[in-house]
C-alpha cells in the first residue's frame, strides 16, 4: 500500500523533480528538456518563441524571457503548453530571471534595470536596482534572516562583476572577479 501511494505521488510531480535539465536555445527559438546524460527528452519542449534568452522554473511552471519580443511568458513545465504569452510585457531586451517564493526578478538589459514581480505578472517594483550597464545574470542566494540575498551579473566597460548585496549578506562586500577591479 505505501509503494502504490509512493508511486501515485512520484508521478505527480513535475517533470523537473526527476533531474531534468531544461535549457532556452535562442538560435533555434526553442526551450529544450534534456537528461543530465545529454540524451534528449524533448528539444522543443516550448517552440515558437522570437529570441528567448532566459528561463527559470518556478513549481510546474517555466518561465521564459524573449528579447525578440521583450517579454516573459508562462508555459507549463509538463508539456510545454502556453499559459500566459505576455505575462510581463514592455520591456527592452530580457537577459535574465530567478524565482525566490512567489517572486519573479528579471534583468531587463535595454533599461539597465532589475525588476520584481509575482510569478502571476504583477508588478511589484520595476525598478528594484536601477542604473546598471547591461545586466546579464540573476542568481538568488538562500534566505537567512535579513532576507534573501539577490546577486546580479553585469557586464560593463571595465568587465565582468558581480553586485551583491540586497539583503542578507551579513556583512559581506560585493566582490569582484580576478583580473577585475573592485
Amino acid at each position: 500500500m505505501v509503494g502504490t501511494a509512493l508511486a501515485a505521488v512520484l508521478a505527480a510531480l513535475p517533470k523537473m523533480t526527476r533531474a531534468q535539465i531544461v535549457l532556452a536555445e535562442s538560435g533555434n527559438n526553442v526551450v529544450g528538456e534534456y537528461k543530465f546524460s545529454g540524451a534528449p527528452v524533448n528539444p522543443a519542449l516550448v517552440s515558437g518563441l522570437d529570441h528567448p534568452t532566459a528561463i527559470t522554473v518556478s513549481g510546474s511552471d517555466i518561465y521564459v524571457a524573449e528579447a525578440g519580443d521583450d517579454l516573459v511568458g508562462e508555459y507549463t513545465l509538463s508539456h510545454g503548453d502556453l499559459v500566459t504569452g505576455s505575462l510581463i510585457s514592455g520591456l527592452d531586451d530580457p537577459t535574465a530571471l530567478a524565482v525566490s517564493g512567489d517572486n519573479l526578478y528579471l534583468a531587463d538589459a535595454g533599461n539597465g534595470v532589475v525588476g520584481e514581480y509575482k510569478v502571476s505578472g504583477s508588478t511589484v517594483n520595476p525598478s528594484l536596482i536601477s542604473g546598471l550597464d547591461d545586466p546579464t545574470g540573476i542568481a538568488i542566494g538562500s534566505a537567512s534572516e535579513a532576507g534573501s540575498t539577490l546577486a546580479l551579473l553585469g557586464l560593463s566597460l571595465l568587465g565582468l562583476f558581480c553586485l551583491a548585496p540586497i539583503a542578507g549578506m551579513g556583512g559581506r562586500q560585493p566582490r569582484s572577479f580576478p583580473g577585475q577591479p573592485g
